[in-house]
C-alpha cells in the first residue's frame, strides 16, 4: 500500500462517518418534529 492509498482509505472513512453522523441528527430532528406536531392536535 502505497501513501496515497492510505490517505485515500482515511478520507472515505470519515466520509462514511460523517454521513451517518448527519443520518443520525435528522433522524433525531425528524422525532422531534413529528414529537411536536402530535402535541398540537
Amino acid at each position: 500500500m502505497d501513501y496515497d492509498e492510505i490517505i485515500e482509505m482515511v478520507i472515505s472513512e470519515l466520509i462514511e462517518r460523517g454521513y451517518h453522523q448527519q443520518r443520525k441528527e435528522d433522524e433525531e430532528m425528524d422525532r422531534l418534529i413529528k414529537r411536536r406536531i402530535e402535541l398540537r392536535q
